[in-house]
């Protein structure tokens, strides 16, 4: 996407993809750095923070520039913690011009980094 403003992207594990998964978090991370993403957050179960690592070691294969948040203690007592600081990282950034991606499972609950944003206010 041609555009004047930056590209971020906040990304959760890809859930059940068995034997697959390590190298299909590792392509996420390529794509996203070809892609030509300024920063991603990413964030993984506790019981896969693995993930977080192939999804970062697929970025910086492709660029070493731009930025990776990963969090990779994600379960039941940190989600609202995670999502909530993804948020607050993601409204320090933002502009008008910017283009924000979210892509996840329902098991990560992307959707409250989304609705979490609603609730903040942007410095840009």
């Amino acid at each position: 996407v041609d555009m004047e403003g930056h590209k971020f992207a906040v990304f959760g594990e890809m859930l059940e993809l068995g034997p697959l998964s390590a190298e299909a978090h590792q392509e996420l991370g390529r794509q996203a750095a070809a892609a030509g993403l300024q920063h991603v957050w990413f964030y993984a179960k506790e019981e896969s923070k693995d993930l977080c690592q192939y999804f970062e070691k697929g970025f910086r294969s492709v660029k070493s520039s731009g930025d990776v948040t990963t969090h990779c203690n994600y379960n039941t007592k940190t989600a609202v913690q995670i999502t909530t600081q993804i948020a607050k990282d993601i409204a320090q950034v933002l502009s008008y011009k910017d283009l924000l991606i979210f892509k996840g499972s329902r098991g990560l609950k992307v959707e409250q980094v989304f609705e979490a944003l609603q609730n903040l206010s942007f410095e840009h």
